[in-house]
C-alpha cells in the first residue's frame, strides 16, 4: 500500500470517527431538548392546576367579585339590573343559556352599589381573569404573570391564559337564585337572581390554545354560583 492509499484510509477512518462522534452529540443534544421539554410541559401542567386552584378562591371568596363592579362588565350590569333587553347583543334581554364575557379585578379598593352605572376601572386595576379572545389575561409556564402591554395572545412563552365568565340566573330569588326552567331560558327584562361563574386555565401547546371548561374534579375549571344579592351590597 502506497503513500497515498495509506493516507486516503485514514481520511476515511477520521471521517467516520467524526461522524459517529457529531451523531452522538446530536443524539444526546436532542435527548437533553427532549427532557428539557418534558420539564416545562410537567411545570406548565403543574402551575396550570396551582393557578386554577388560586383563581377558584379568590372568586370563591365573593371579593374579587365585588371588586369587579366596573363598566369593563357592562354584560353582568345588565343582567343584573334587568336592563338590557334591546340593547346591543341583548335583543330579548339576558339568557340563562347563554355564557358571557366578563373580567375579573383584583381588589384595589372598596366599592359600595348605589345603583346607578357602574364606573370605569381605576387606572393600575388590575385583571386576575379575562376572556378568551379580549381583556387577555397571560402567565408564563412558572406561574408567574406576563406583562399586560404589549401581549394579545398566548404562546410559547406566556402559555397560561385564566378565563372567567357568567351565566345569569333569573329564577327563584335573590336567596335562592335557580334557572327559570330546567336547562335555562331567556330573562327578558327580569333582573338576575343569582349568576353561575366559571373561571379556568387554558394552555397553549403546539399551537394550540386549549381549553375544555371541564368543572369536574382535576378538571381546567371550576364553577360557583352567586346570588346577585353579592353585587348589590
Amino acid at each position: 500500500m502506497n503513500l497515498n492509499q495509506k493516507g486516503m484510509s485514514l481520511l476515511l477512518i477520521l471521517t467516520i470517527i467524526a461522524i459517529v462522534s457529531l451523531l452522538a452529540q446530536f443524539n444526546l443534544v436532542s435527548k437533553s431538548l427532549d427532557l428539557q421539554k418534558d420539564w416545562i410541559n410537567s411545570s406548565t401542567f403543574t402551575n396550570k392546576n396551582s393557578l386554577v386552584f388560586s383563581l377558584a378562591e379568590d372568586l370563591s371568596n365573593e371579593i374579587a367579585l365585588q371588586f369587579s363592579r366596573y363598566d369593563l362588565n357592562s354584560n353582568l350590569e345588565k343582567c343584573l339590573k334587568g336592563n338590557a333587553v334591546g340593547q346591543a347583543g341583548f335583543p330579548f334581554g339576558c339568557d340563562e343559556r347563554v355564557s358571557y364575557d366578563m373580567v375579573l379585578f383584583a381588589p384595589i379598593e372598596q366599592q359600595s352599589f348605589i345603583g346607578g352605572d357602574w364606573p370605569p376601572a381605576p387606572l393600575g386595576a388590575l385583571f386576575l381573569a379575562g376572556g378568551k379572545t379580549s381583556n387577555i389575561v397571560l402567565y408564563r409556564s412558572s406561574g408567574s404573570r406576563c406583562p399586560i402591554t404589549t401581549l394579545t395572545a398566548a404562546d410559547d412563552f406566556c402559555p397560561l391564559q385564566p378565563i372567567v365568565k357568567f351565566k345569569p340566573i333569573c329564577g327563584g330569588s335573590n336567596d335562592i337564585p335557580n334557572l327559570t326552567i330546567p336547562g335555562g331560558g331567556p330573562c327578558g327584562a327580569t333582573p338576575a337572581t343569582g349568576f353561575d361563574i366559571t373561571i379556568g386555565v387554558a394552555r397553549y401547546m403546539n399551537g394550540v390554545l386549549i381549553y375544555h371548561e371541564n368543572t369536574k374534579p382535576g378538571g381546567d375549571a371550576q364553577v360557583f354560583r352567586f346570588s346577585s344579592n353579592i353585587l348589590r351590597r
